[in-house]
């Protein structure tokens, strides 16, 4: 199951998803993640993004993780 939601501020688009993961064949829970991400133009030519995602374990089997990125695309 997931659900997320879109917006803006100014020009820097935002986004944040949370993700619940289970089992479909059984009662198992892998954990939660929470996705967060800001999108901005640079100019023209460079559009810039930070996203950060976040994964609680339910059970010992998987690992919490937190992991950050930042891009830079460059358009033709």
């Amino acid at each position: 199951m997931y659900f997320g939601v879109n917006g803006a501020l100014g020009s820097v688009k935002l986004a944040a998803v949370y993700h619940d993961f289970q089992a479909e064949d059984s009662s198992e829970d892998f954990g939660t993640e929470v996705d967060l991400s800001a999108t901005w133009p640079v100019n023209q030519y460079f559009t810039t993004q930070l996203k950060y995602a976040g994964f609680s374990a339910d059970s010992d089997r998987y690992t919490n993780t937190d992991k950050v990125w930042l891009t830079l695309q460059f358009k033709l």
